[in-house]
Parts: structure tokens; C-alpha cells; sequence
């Protein structure tokens, strides 16, 4: 403080304009994550809702519902990563800690768009009716056939769960 007192007048107004403009961007990066925070948490509970109906509705062995409900999410978690991501939040990178929260609302919302838009592709491939029994014999080929689509729904299912977590976390 006392070495800007000794300065001419026109370091010290270069000092005061520098200072304001800093405090801009620190002021306009925060309101930009704010703002993109206040447009995607509808879209944020929507998709979350709709990835918990597909999680039941898949739980409750009814596949179409589920490969909707998955479908729904994930439009409606790209939504949200697409406000985020969009244009005037680029601000937001500009100021360090809400940069970082900015990236991980990109993240999670992205993981959650993608492992919702993967659950409804393998949901697709999985035809319970080519499951039959002849008296006293189990297709075991078409078993067989639903361990892979199975198996990826499972960890995707895991994924999904994880994001969801952090979505509230």
C-alpha cells in the first residue's frame, strides 16, 4: 500500500483498472456457472429421475420401459451438459476453483448422457421372448446369447449409479 502511494497518478489508475478488471472476470466467471447451474438443474432432475424409473422399470423386468426411460435421460443429460458447455460459460474457465466445478458438471453430465444413451442401445438388443422351453429342455444358445448384452448393461448400470451419486454429491 504505501509503495502505490508513491506512485504517479497514472500507475495508480492503471493499478485501479487492472484491479477492476480482474474483479470483473472473477464476477462474470462465477455469474456465468451460476447461471448455467440455475438453466440445467431442471434438466439435471428430469434425467436423473428418468435414469431411476429406467433402473426400476429394468429391475421390474420390463425392458421397453426401461430402454425409454434411458432414451429420455439421456436427452435430457446432454441437455444439461450442452448449458454448461454452452457459449457464455466460457468465462467460467477463467477463474480457477469455478473452472474446476464447471468441468465437473461437464463431466458428470456427460458420463451420465453417454451410459443412459449405451443402456438404451444394449436395452435394445435384449429380446426376452427368444427365451422358451420345450417340455423338459432350456434354449441354452439363446441364454448364452443375453450374457454379453447382459453383462455391459450390468456395468453400465454400476456407472450410471456412480453419476447419478455425483450429480447430488
Amino acid at each position: 500500500v504505501v509503495g502505490i502511494r508513491a506512485q504517479s497518478r497514472r500507475v495508480k489508475w492503471l493499478l485501479a483498472m487492472v484491479t477492476l478488471g480482474v474483479a470483473g472476470v472473477l464476477v462474470l466467471g462465477t455469474s456465468a456457472l451460476a447461471v448455467g447451474t440455475a438453466n440445467s438443474v431442471d434438466d439435471l432432475r428430469q434425467g436423473n429421475r428418468l435414469a431411476r424409473d429406467g433402473l426400476k422399470s429394468l429391475g421390474d423386468g420390463e425392458i421397453r420401459d426401461a430402454q425409454d426411460s434411458f432414451a429420455q435421460a439421456g436427452d435430457a443429460f446432454a441437455a444439461a451438459e450442452k448449458r454448461f458447455g454452452s457459449r457464455w460459460a466460457i468465462p467460467a474457465m477463467l477463474v480457477p476453483v469455478v473452472a474446476q466445478h464447471r468441468r465437473a458438471a461437464l463431466e458428470v453430465t456427460s458420463s451420465a448422457a453417454a451410459v443412459s444413451q449405451e443402456l438404451e442401445v444394449e436395452l435394445g438388443q435384449i429380446d426376452l421372448n427368444q427365451l422358451t422351453t420345450e417340455p423338459g429342455q432350456i434354449d441354452l444358445d439363446a441364454i448364452r446369447g443375453l450374457e454379453s448384452p447382459l453383462t455391459s448393461i450390468r456395468a453400465h448400470v454400476a456407472t450410471l449409479h456412480d453419476t447419478l451419486f455425483a450429480v447430488y454429491s
